[in-house]
């Protein structure tokens, strides 16, 4: 099973470079504590005594500060190059950041972003190109032309195909199909009038199914994203998989590069199917 096992892989690899843990035991212990605190943004009944998932979520977020709160002051004055510990040490530069529950707080919402959104993206993925052989075909051309290359970010920016079926896979399986936020002031759009303090929610997803903007919405076609096509940018709205504007993803880049390092790696060392065809479902 494919995702579960490229979910554990990020995992242990978000552990390294966000927490410097190379310990695997202690990895997956804190990637059942983000698990759990997931159930959070899923729970109906947000009361600790009736809410399964509530109750689930409340002991894995427990579990993430118990484990990483009491690291804080040893990291404080090392040399740590993980995100950790880079938080940690930064002072002066940051005095909104003085507060060390303020940094966990920001270290823990930075963390739930870090692998499971790519390790499901990334899933998304394989199941395209298992049903498009063709393609996967390119993409292995396209990275053995690296030859012996190590991935690092600048080589990786040079696999233009592979960066045009990340996209179009994440426009037809988004990770995050909708954006939700509170308007500030009374505005109008679209002819409505829509009040402040109101929660609109953008469906991003759909917005990349539409047929007005995308030729043949349904079809896999990564080369929609070409500079000769450019179909993204018919109109700046139409393709947000990871938002935009002050909320955007902060993770967006650090995606990119995992998951282009990730098939680098995988392409050239050999080719792989479903063992039988099936119409996936897209589901969070």
């Amino acid at each position: 099973r494919f995702k579960p096992e490229v979910r554990r892989l990020f995992a242990r690899v978000s552990a390294k470079i966000f927490m410097g843990i190379d310990d695997p035991a202690e990895a997956e212990m804190l990637d059942r504590a983000m698990t759990d605190g997931w159930q959070a943004m899923l729970a109906l009944r947000r009361r600790t005594r009736w809410g399964l998932g509530w109750r689930r979520a409340q002991r894995g977020i427990d579990t993430l500060w118990a484990t990483l709160r009491p690291r804080m002051e040893s990291r404080r004055g090392g040399s740590g190059t993980d995100l950790l510990s880079r938080l940690c040490q930064t002072r002066d530069e940051a005095t909104w950041l003085d507060d060390d529950d303020t940094r966990m707080r920001l270290f823990i919402g930075m963390m739930f972003g870090a692998f499971d959104t790519t390790a499901s993206g990334t899933a998304s993925m394989a199941y395209m190109l298992a049903r498009h052989p063709m393609w996967q075909e390119r993409l292995r051309d396209e990275a053995r032309a690296l030859a012996d290359a190590a991935p690092t970010p600048d080589a990786l920016k040079t696999l233009e195909r592979q960066e045009w079926v990340w996209k179009e896979t994440l426009r037809l399986y988004p990770v995050a199909g909708l954006l939700s936020r509170v308007t500030l002031r009374e505005m109008n759009l679209g002819g409505a009038r829509i009040p402040a303090k109101t929660l609109v929610t953008g469906l991003t997803g759909a917005a990349s199914r539409d047929p007005k903007w995308w030729t043949d919405p349904l079809r896999f076609d990564p080369e929609r994203f070409s500079p000769e096509r450019a179909e993204d940018k018919r109109h700046k709205a139409t393709y947000l998989p990871f938002g935009a504007g002050a909320h955007s993803c902060v993770g967006a880049q650090l995606a990119g590069v995992e998951v282009k390092a990730f098939w680098f790696e995988l392409l050239r060392r050999g080719r792989f199917r479903l063992a039988k065809d099936y119409e996936a479902r897209h589901c969070y």
